[in-house]
């Protein structure tokens, strides 16, 4: 099993929660998704600083009954290719089998384009 996000980039989250400097992500190919009473929830692998592998568990900040809703109908915040900034830890919560994990709050990067310009 791999090791959290928080384990891999402990020294890069400040006290508050937030990340320094921040951290952009380029979004990978498997991305799962799952609905939280807390809003939607991203889990990705990523490289961790040690050339490993690491999973963040982010969430999008909504109802329950929107991150349903945006389950349902595919309607996800970020594919695969999206930038993604970590803003700040959340949480840490206990997950069903008994593992321990922090959940992130994300944002997508929105690109700016230049084209025709």
């Amino acid at each position: 099993m791999h090791p959290d996000f928080s384990k891999s980039y402990s020294q890069f989250i400040a006290d508050d929660g937030t990340m320094t400097p921040p951290l952009m992500l380029l979004a990978p190919d498997v991305i799962t998704w799952a609905a939280d009473p807390d809003g939607l929830m991203m889990t990705i692998t990523l490289p961790a600083i040690d050339g490993e592998a690491c999973v963040l568990t982010a969430i999008f900040p909504m109802s329950m009954g929107a991150a349903m809703a945006k389950h349902r109908q595919r309607r996800f915040p970020v594919a695969s290719g999206d930038y993604v900034s970590v803003v700040r830890k959340l949480d840490e919560v206990q997950g069903s089998s008994g593992e321990r994990y922090c959940r992130f709050i994300v944002e997508v990067a929105k690109p700016t384009s230049t084209a025709g310009k």
